[in-house]
């Protein structure tokens, strides 16, 4: 049976800039929540006047990566095989299939903030999710499929099938298109419904529903 490989690309997932740690969005976040600047992760929600200033439409979404996850990791820990995030600013985050991840949004930055900040979670002992040194290039190899509207039509059952040996690219981030990197690294892109954009939480959940009933596994 195949496993299934997944990379969050251009993932919405930042530290507040060290420029804006006096702002008073900064500030109301730290009088509501007991993190100070330096802890914070970037969301629009809370810092919208700095993402507008930012001017980048990728920032300021983390929970986006927190519900595609949490769709991923509904799957059957034998039908996974790798999980990386690739953030916007070119990180790139291993994620272990024995992470219990929180289902509470604020726990989720919090385990976040650790993250970047720290390098990888729990700061001691073996990790559950780490800040790699490769480049995403370096582990994809290659074999990148990315999810794009603009994509070659398939049918989900048509995507477990190719899964094997990939990495299934999703974007996660609120607007705009791949970088021009994400798609010289594309070996397909390839769409489950054509022409229509989906959130990344909602791609997540068909193709994990699909290969679960694919398999045998429902």
């Amino acid at each position: 049976m195949p496993r299934l490989s997944f990379v969050l690309l251009e993932s919405s997932i930042t530290l507040l800039p060290p420029r804006f740690y006096n702002s008073p969005e900064a500030r109301s976040f730290e009088r509501k929540f007991g993190k100070k600047p330096p802890e914070q992760v970037l969301d629009i929600s809370f810092h919208y006047r700095i993402v507008e200033e930012l001017g980048n439409p990728k920032l300021g979404r983390p929970d986006i990566v927190h519900l595609t996850l949490l769709s991923l990791f509904s799957l059957p820990r034998d039908l996974i095989g790798e999980i990386y995030v690739h953030t916007v600013d070119n990180k790139l985050i291993w994620v272990s299939k024995d992470i219990r991840l929180p289902k509470n949004y604020f726990r989720f930055l919090g385990l976040v903030s650790q993250l970047l900040r720290e390098g990888r979670v729990p700061p001691r002992g073996e990790p559950l999710m780490k800040v790699v040194e490769k480049s995403l290039a370096e582990v994809v190899g290659g074999n990148l499929v990315v999810f794009d509207e603009k994509g070659r039509k398939v049918k989900l059952r048509e995507v477990c099938e190719l899964a094997d040996g990939m990495f299934l690219g999703i974007g996660a981030f609120p607007h705009g298109e791949f970088s021009e990197e994400i798609v010289k690294m594309t070996k397909d892109r390839i769409s489950i419904l054509s022409g229509k954009t989906m959130e990344a939480y909602q791609v997540a959940c068909l193709v994990s529903s699909a290969c679960v009933s694919s398999f045998g596994l429902d």
